[in-house]
C-alpha cells in the first residue's frame, strides 16, 4: 500500500466527504467489533454496498479510526483540504492478492481509494483504512519533507504499525515472531519501488517512527 501509487482499472462509487459529520448519523447495522480475519477468497467484498456499509460502520465506532479522522480534521496541518474528495470505495482491477496489488491507497490532497475486492471483511478493511488515513495525517503535517525517502519510510513504518498488519499471529509466522522485522519488511515492500537503500532509510527511522503514534493515544484500541 503505497501513498503515490494509481490505479486505473476499476469500477467505483462516489465519495464520501470527510468535511461532513456523514458517520455520526444512525445506519442500519448492529454495533459489533472487528473480529479475526478469515483469509480466503471467499471472504472478500463482492459489492461495493457491503464495503461501504462496513466502512461507514468503522468511520461511526472504532475509537482509532476516529482519532485519526479527527487529527486531519483539527486543521493542525492543513485540515480536510487534505482529503478533499474524501473517501472513495470500488471493485478495482483484478483480484489478485499480491504485494503489487493494493487493497488501498492515499492520494495527496485528494483522496482515500479502498478496492473492496482485495480485502478480506471488516478486519482487513479496518487495517487498510487505518493504513491510509495514516498516510493522509503524516502527508498533512509532511510539509516539504513529502516527497524525501525519509518521509516515505517513516509514514511506512507508521501506517504498518498502527493498522495493524503485524499483530497476529499469522502476520507473524514467517517473522518467527518478530513484530519489527514483520513491520520493517511491509515498510521495504512499499518504499524500495522509489527508493534506493530502502532497507538502510527504514532502519534510521525505524526507531523514532515506531513510538510516533500520532495523532492517536497510544492507548486506544
Amino acid at each position: 500500500m503505497s501513498i503515490y501509487d494509481d490505479d486505473d482499472n476499476n469500477t467505483s462509487e462516489g465519495g464520501i466527504d470527510f468535511d461532513s459529520d456523514w458517520w455520526d448519523q444512525e445506519i442500519n447495522s448492529k454495533p459489533r467489533r472487528a473480529s479475526g480475519p478469515v483469509f480466503t477468497s471467499d471472504n472478500v467484498y463482492h459489492t461495493i454496498e457491503k464495503c461501504r456499509k462496513d466502512a461507514v460502520h468503522l468511520l461511526q465506532s472504532d475509537d482509532r479510526v476516529k482519532e485519526i479522522v479527527a487529527g486531519i480534521k483539527s486543521g493542525r496541518y492543513g485540515g480536510t483540504n487534505i482529503l478533499d474528495e474524501g473517501l472513495i470505495v470500488e471493485m478495482c482491477h483484478g483480484t489478485q492478492r499480491s504485494d503489487n496489488s493494493y487493497s488501498g491507497l492515499y492520494e495527496p490532497v485528494k483522496r482515500i481509494k479502498i478496492c473492496c475486492n482485495r480485502n478480506v471483511g471488516i478486519y482487513e478493511l479496518r487495517r487498510t483504512l487505518i493504513h491510509e488515513l495514516v498516510h493522509a495525517y503524516d502527508y498533512a503535517r509532511g510539509f516539504n519533507r513529502r516527497h524525501g525517502c525519509k518521509f516515505r519510510a517513516c509514514t511506512e513504518v507508521r501506517a504498518y504499525m498502527l493498522g495493524g498488519s503485524c499483530d497476529l499471529p499469522i502476520d507473524l509466522a514467517k517473522f518467527n515472531g518478530d513484530r519489527e522485522a514483520c513491520i520493517k519488511h511491509h515498510a521495504f515492500m512499499s518504499v524500495n519501488p522509489y527508493c534506493d537503500d530502502a532497507t538502510k532509510v527504514i532502519n534510521e527511522v525505524y526507531p523514532q517512527c515506531h513510538k510516533d503514534y500520532s495523532p492517536i493515544q497510544k492507548d486506544s484500541h
